[in-house]
């Protein structure tokens, strides 16, 4: 043991030693070789050392762009068989794609493994493999081998077909490796996956991070009957086992509990998209006995009963406030959202009503009623609620939990606001905002924007920006205390025992991103989804704010997104003389992903690769954002396609091709080209969909008939497999013609095909040269 402690405290010298050394001679390649030195020779005397292998690798291979004859991530990985951190560098240092894949399943069979032999039940070994099994799934989805994914959930199946990679690790061993929370969140991706033929963006933004299902979006989707009886077949599946789980480990936890809430929500959610309204409400029935203590559950209960007009009916809020259980907190939040369904459906006279049915209830509760009957006696006034006042809210319960103090600061703000007593009103939504939980932060924060939009004079319509500007910093001073969400991959640092050592590896590490969310939130309730103040004749103004916008959160890329877009589009109200604007667009786009940590999803990328694309004089921004695109997503075969059509205006066609070959990704981008090619056109990768010939084929699809049966139908499955957004048919009957069609509501007719096959017409007219395309052809193309 003493001999233990000994090496230990002696490659944390080492460590402690190098990491000094190379602060002092950061990026100069000479001032690399002494530190390597001493950390190559404490990682001799201790190998299993996490921390020193970390640095080391990351200071070695920081200047050098290929491994070499040594592969020093093996090395890593075989002395440290349960480190995160290290399976995740040595997984990315595979180029080439089988590679990575063999990476990905090695690192999962020792890290399940390990979980089974020492780590049962182990909330960060369980984190840690379910994030490398979903990477490991995004990597195929990226890569075009959807198919493949899909093979891996049905391989979940009692009686799954025979895989052709029998040696890969099974995903009924990932299973049992993981926690309770963490099962539901691999049973939700994987049904998901099946659906949608993709990950949700929810999740694939958290990466190396800890996950919700809330944020998860369902949206509409048609799937061929196949199809949907195997998600339907899955998501029973789903709900069987993690059923099992429940009834042999206990909910008692808060994440278990929460997890099992959200678990839930998603599984009604997924059967809306299935089967509608009209199935959900056993569903919802069976969900509310089982967690009665869910306020989302009970307010999704609430919403979703209609009267006989299909308007919402309040019957559903009263019987939610009549059966919340007393000792719960979340009956302020039911009120609350009672309280804004009515004033958006009736208006403000019921919603007045309904705030003082809301105070007196608190009353009642807050008051014995001797003390009312005292109150009463003596003609004084207790809890009224005009005299109730949020520097002293005696009206809230004693000791309540701060979900309870918040909600009822904000009602009691409506309330006031309602009896226009605006000074009141204001102090009660500061308040609220003080006393918000992190995880209601983001809904009272929007709260307090509306409300400060709407009766702050500072924010009235002619009111500087400068003046928002102010107020949005004052938000991330507010916030500043929140929690921030450190990678998986970091936490080795919380095992070193010196504070200076774990100070000096944070310092070499690229600080996590701040949340640009928040400020994000607070814009769009102000400006709208552009984020963007209304129409300015001056680039300049708009250029200011942006920039102020980006030194508050320089990972901010969601705004310089939409500021690219703008630009792009060539609004008339913006005067852009010069291309120095569409210039320093870009590169505030391409600056702004490069400083999100961790790195951005895919789409955030293929998304910035179309903007660049589209605009002449910006090489030198596009060649730097195709190196780092490429090493972050180097199996995408979407911005390999990007990257492509930019190398044959650019003449390095052979080069892109050859690159993508040694990732052997080549036939997948070739493949990707052939069939996503527009008649007439150079095609821009976003995800559009064509047809070469008039009701001729889809090559990427393996259909016996070429695609002609049951043509519409087999467009929504090509549309559903790309995971794009809804598709609309265009139809050209013959070259005389003068009509086609357009996207448009699904009308019952049918339409005749050329071969006298039949096919759904999903359409509205347009004339043929507001499509641009020659007759006698046939495309499909993506809603807005």
């Amino acid at each position: 043991m003493n001999h233990l402690n000994q090496a230990l405290a002696s490659s944390l010298q080492s460590l402690e030693m190098a990491l000094l050394f190379l602060s002092q001679e950061v990026y100069k390649l000479e001032g690399m070789k002494k530190p390597l030195s001493m950390l190559s020779r404490a990682i001799e005397a201790d190998p299993t050392s996490e921390a020193l292998w970390m640095m080391y690798l990351l200071i070695y291979y920081s200047n050098i762009e290929s491994m070499g004859k040594d592969d020093m991530f093996s090395y890593a990985v075989k002395n440290n068989e349960r480190s995160y951190g290290l399976w995740l560098m040595y997984i990315n240092s595979r180029i080439h794609l089988d590679d990575r894949l063999v990476a990905y399943n090695a690192a999962l069979t020792v890290l399940c493994r390990q979980a089974s032999a020492f780590d049962k039940g182990n909330m960060y070994a369980s984190a840690c493999i379910l994030d490398l099994f979903l990477q490991m799934m995004d990597c195929l989805c990226m890569s075009g081998n959807v198919g493949k994914a899909i093979q891996k959930i049905q391989g979940l199946f009692p009686v799954a077909a025979n895989s052709d990679e029998p040696h890969f690790l099974l995903l009924s061993d990932i299973l049992a490796c993981l926690t309770n929370s963490d099962k539901y969140i691999f049973w939700v991706c994987c049904v998901y996956l099946v659906i949608y033929r993709k990950l949700p963006d929810a999740i694939v933004q958290c990466f190396e991070c800890d996950k919700e299902l809330l944020a998860i979006e369902w949206p509409y989707v048609h799937l061929p009957n196949e199809e949907k009886q195997r998600a339907v077949k899955l998501v029973e599946m789903a709900v069987d086992s993690v059923e099992m789980s429940v009834n042999s480990e206990s909910l008692e936890s808060d994440k278990n509990s929460r997890m099992a809430q959200q678990f839930a929500l998603s599984h009604i959610r997924c059967t809306l998209v299935f089967d509608g309204l009209a199935c959900c409400q056993n569903l919802l029935g069976k969900y509310t006995k089982l967690h009665p203590s869910c306020v989302e559950l009970v307010l999704l209960s609430a919403r979703l009963k209609k009267n006989g007009l299909g308007s919402v009916s309040f019957e559903g809020f009263e019987e939610a406030i009549s059966n919340w259980p007393k000792e719960v907190p979340g009956i302020h939040c039911i009120w609350n959202q009672y309280i804004e369904c009515a004033l958006q459906e009736e208006g403000p006279d019921f919603a007045k009503e309904l705030t003082v049915r809301w105070f007196n209830s608190v009353s009642k509760v807050q008051y014995t009623q001797n003390e009312i009957l005292d109150a009463v006696d003596s003609n004084s006034s207790i809890g009224s609620l005009e005299s109730a006042s949020a520097s002293n809210p005696d009206f809230l319960i004693p000791n309540s939990n701060q979900m309870d103090t918040m909600f009822g600061l904000i009602n009691l703000s409506l309330a006031k606001l309602l009896h226009n007593d605006h000074v009141e009103a204001h102090v009660a939504i500061d308040r609220a905002l003080k006393a918000a939980p992190p995880q209601h932060i983001k809904h009272c924060l929007s709260e307090h924007a509306v409300f400060l939009l709407n009766h702050e004079p500072k924010l009235r319509k002619d009111a500087p920006v400068s003046e928002k500007l102010k107020i949005l910093n004052g938000y991330l001073n507010d916030t500043q205390a929140l929690p921030v969400c450190e990678p998986l991959s970091r936490r080795f640092i919380d095992n070193i025992e010196k504070p200076k050592v774990q100070q000096l590896i944070s310092s070499i590490l690229s600080p996590v991103s701040s949340d640009f969310s928040l400020v994000n939130l607070v814009l769009e309730v102000w400006y709208g989804p552009s984020l963007l103040p209304p129409k300015s004749n001056q680039p300049k103004e708009l250029v200011d704010f942006v920039e102020a916008i980006l030194e508050m959160v320089p990972s901010n890329y969601p705004i310089a997104l939409s500021v690219c877009k703008l630009l792009c589009r060539g609004y008339s109200y913006i005067n852009v003389t010069s291309d120095s604007v569409l210039y320093w667009a870009c590169s505030i786009l391409v600056d702004a992903i490069f400083h999100a940590i961790p790195v951005p999803p895919e789409f955030v990328w293929v998304e910035a690769a179309g903007i660049l694309g589209d605009i002449s004089g910006v090489e030198f921004i596009s060649d730097r954002f195709y190196k780092k695109a490429l090493s972050a997503h180097p199996f995408s075969i979407k911005l390999w396609i990007c990257y492509y059509n930019l190398s044959k205006s650019r003449g390095y066609v052979s080069t892109v091709i050859q690159k993508a070959r040694e990732r052997g990704i080549e036939k997948k981008i070739s493949y990707g080209l052939r069939n996503r090619e527009w008649i007439g056109n150079s095609f821009q990768c976003n995800g559009w969909w064509t047809l070469r010939k008039l009701f001729g084929y889809l090559p990427s699809f393996d259909w016996s008939c070429g695609g002609i049966c049951e043509f519409v139908e087999r467009i929504k499955e090509a549309q559903h497999s790309c995971g794009e957004g809804r598709m609309f048919l265009v139809e050209q009957n013959s070259e005389n013609s003068s009509s086609s069609y357009r996207r448009g509501k699904q009308m019952d007719g049918k339409s005749k095909f050329k071969d006298g096959h039949r096919g759904t017409c999903v359409c509205q007219k347009v004339t043929r040269d507001e499509l641009g395309k020659p007759p006698g052809s046939a495309l499909f193309w993506r809603g807005e």
